[in-house]
């Protein structure tokens, strides 16, 4: 199903921020800071691995070392590196 069979998508984008805003304009329960809508705060952890790296224990990080060098890859500095720039922290 396509949204912009039903509806044109600008107005449909439009529609959805109003809503959005209006949730948002909720009063808060107690305890809590904000409110957020579905996949909101996964969204931000994404981003905020993407700019800090995610945490991996030490065996983990060993079996995708492992892994990863059968496949084409190579070590570099505790970071995985191939054609694309995918690195992973090391914790």
């Amino acid at each position: 199903m396509k949204i912009s069979d039903f509806v044109p998508l600008d107005e449909f984008e439009i529609e959805v921020e109003r809503f959005i805003k209006y949730v948002k304009s909720s009063p808060l329960m107690p305890g809590f800071k904000e409110i957020l809508v579905q996949t909101e705060s996964e969204f931000r952890e994404e981003e905020r691995g993407r700019r800090e790296g995610i945490e991996i224990d030490e065996n983990t990080w060993n079996q995708i070392l492992e892994a990863t060098t059968k496949v084409g890859y190579r070590r570099v500095d505790a970071r995985i590196v191939h054609q694309s720039s995918f690195y992973l922290k090391r914790t």
